[in-house]
């Protein structure tokens, strides 16, 4: 048998196989020699994640090879001043590196900026998560980049003439679009007042016309394009494969306006498919209409993401939710073609719900085992807030911290866990006083932020990026967590309540991979969980 070494194989499968190294082994093999430093330079400068949280080693997939990270300290004791000193020390020297060797500026195609939220749910701005002299030195001198993305961000308008994906968070530049080479265009617009009269009609043809990719995410946005795409006769998407929309019901149904838009849509050609969907009546049948709609255009997507919207914290509007979800799942034509499937639950900050009683829990749960053995042909299930989900019947989190996973890291850690909850307090909005600490908080804010792993506001771009290492202090929180003695509990033991989260989470995970012979990945609350043979494994167990 012929063997070879790396060196004396083909340049193109040299390429191929640097693509899914991780980005440390792509900088150990750069260092070897001058061959490998020339073949590996492009895929190390190709994308570029710009992030003060550092990239999550996971060896059970290639996520980690998508983008190279330039971010802070991967420790869980790395204070916040050190994290951000280490992570401004990086940026200046890749600026120092670019300016130098101009050469490295065209093996950057894409750039993705991650911000950052704070305990009160607060996002920062781009200037703030990167700095902006390297920002603003990547667009004027890289003339192979195609993207900006930013994630958590406030950010102004990012265009250049070779960018062929754009998010937009104003209107006011968009006649500066290239239309030409735009394939992708998100609306991510702010309060304030917009128009589209800075785009003629011939021109909103000619953008929309070519593009492949078109997101929502408000209804700021959504209800501007609508208005304009009505006003224009005989105007259909000739090549979108990729749509995310809104269907929220508050004030007015907007059934009427989202129905005239999808017949601009050519079905047959959509690929993907990601729902906002919400309804603040329970007794409103407007969801119900908007998926029957869906159903009867035949549709036939291999990646479909349902994102939940609400106001409320009862459990009766969240069982709505999944029953619509079902029920669509369950009358989709070509269900078999679908797979990729994400699914966004929106529960309250501190996990307290209406109604939240273990006989509600087991009929969500019943539900998706009626309607997941139908979906034969997906590899991929991803419920970034699952365990928030769960973590709202406290009677079920109760039994996690008392009854829970008998191993022995898990005997020797809910013990300790089950202290915290003792000795904290918790601002209770609801009650508008301080109140004894219950599990659903500490499990519940635990997933929160585990969930942040995954960085975009596509859920089925999930795959696409790195999942970021993340860690919670134990007391910072969308409200005031108070101890009644010294606190040693920190940031250092969220390893150890993630490594308990997965114990109980495996037993879903094997579930529903019951379920779903052909299932290779299943992602709760930003843990992955992939399929070997007849075992499923998660990185943290």
């Amino acid at each position: 048998m012929l063997t070879f070494t790396l060196q004396e194989l083909p340049e193109e499968i040299i390429l191929q196989i640097i693509g899914y190294l991780p980005q440390q082994a792509k900088l150990n093999l750069l260092y070897t020699n001058y061959h490998f430093y020339t073949l590996v330079q492009n895929k190390l400068y190709e994308n570029i994640m710009f992030s003060i949280s550092p990239a999550l080693k996971d060896p059970n997939s290639f996520q980690e090879s998508q983008y190279t990270v330039v971010g802070g300290v991967d420790s869980p004791l790395a204070t916040t001043s050190l994290n951000q000193r280490i992570y401004e020390s990086r940026q200046e020297i890749l600026l120092d590196a670019i300016m130098v060797n101009k050469e490295l500026c065209g093996h950057i195609k894409r750039v993705a900026i991650v911000g950052e939220y704070d305990c009160n749910g607060k996002i920062s701005s781009v200037s703030e998560a990167m700095n902006p002299q390297l920002l603003s030195y990547l667009i004027e001198n890289c003339q192979s980049l195609k993207k900006v993305s930013c994630y958590n961000l406030v950010f102004p308008n990012i265009i250049s003439q070779t960018f062929d994906c754009v998010q937009l968070s104003s209107l006011e530049h968009m006649n500066k679009l290239n239309f030409e080479t735009l394939k992708s265009l998100e609306f991510s617009l702010i309060e304030g007042d917009h128009n589209l009269d800075v785009c003629t009609d011939d021109e909103f043809v000619s953008l929309l016309a070519n593009l492949k990719t078109l997101a929502f995410h408000n209804e700021i946005s959504q209800g501007l394009v609508f208005k304009k795409i009505q006003k224009i006769d005989t105007f259909h998407f000739s090549r979108l494969e990729d749509l995310k929309l809104l269907y929220y019901h508050n004030f007015d149904d907007p059934y009427k306006d989202i129905s005239m838009f999808l017949e601009t849509i050519n079905f047959q050609k959509l690929k993907s498919l990601e729902l906002i969907i919400g309804c603040n009546d329970i007794t409103c049948d407007c969801i119900t209409r908007f998926t029957e709609y869906l159903i009867k255009k035949n549709i036939n997507v291999r990646k479909l993401a349902f994102i939940q919207r609400t106001i409320h914290r009862d459990h009766n509007y969240t069982e709505a939710f999944d029953m619509h979800i079902t029920e669509f799942l369950k009358n989709l034509p070509n269900v078999s073609n679908l797979k990729e499937l994400y699914i966004y639950h929106t529960p309250p900050d501190d996990f307290n719900v209406d109604c939240g009683f273990e006989g509600n829990y087991l009929h969500r749960k019943s539900l998706y085992e009626a309607i997941l053995p139908l979906l034969n042909g997906l590899e991929i299930l991803n419920c970034p807030s699952f365990m928030q989900s769960l973590a709202c019947y406290e009677q079920l989190i109760s039994d996690l911290l008392w009854n829970g996973c008998k191993c022995q890291h898990c005997d020797d850690y809910l013990p300790i866990f089950d202290k915290y909850i003792l000795n904290h307090k918790y601002y209770d909005e609801a009650k508008s006083r301080l109140t004894d600490m219950i599990s659903p908080v500490l499990f519940g804010n635990a997933a929160m932020v585990l969930s942040r792993r995954g960085n975009t506001q596509r859920l089925i771009e999930w795959p696409f990026y790195p999942l970021l290492d993340k860690f919670w202090n134990f007391h910072s929180a969308p409200y005031q967590i108070t101890h009644m003695s010294d606190c040693l509990i920190d940031q250092s033991a969220f390893n150890p309540l993630t490594k308990c989260i997965v114990h109980f989470l495996q037993q879903y995970v094997e579930a529903v991979g019951t379920m779903i012979p052909h299932l290779k990945r299943c992602v709760f609350s930003g843990l992955s969980f992939d399929r070997h043979g007849d075992t499923w494994y998660c990185t943290e167990s």
